[in-house]
């Protein structure tokens, strides 16, 4: 599934664009298959503080949650919340890498 958002220009320069929106459509996602029992483990990989109020009621859900997060990268409400933690390396996203 992919999920689009928009762009927002922060300057003028033709590639000073940041994504705006994804985190919403993960978090809907996140709880929408939680609440329908179509997981029973979710692997968010980020660490953004957005994803707090969806990882919380998926654990309610009963969901193990599991956050991989790039230290100093990551909000620490996020990673309390979250069941298990695993640091984001070079050499897993190579290992999984196509």
């Amino acid at each position: 599934m992919v999920r689009e958002g928009r762009l927002r220009v922060i300057s003028r320069t033709p590639f000073d664009l940041e994504q705006k929106g994804i985190d919403v459509l993960f978090a809907c996602d996140l709880v929408r298959l939680a609440a329908s029992r179509l997981i029973e483990k979710a692997v968010i990989i980020g660490g953004d503080a957005d994803f707090v109020p969806a990882v919380a009621i998926a654990k309610e859900e009963m969901i193990i949650t599991k956050l991989c997060y790039v230290p100093g990268h990551c909000s620490p409400h996020l990673w309390n919340i979250c069941d298990e933690r695993m640091v984001l390396t070079q050499e897993f996203i190579d290992r999984v890498s196509f």
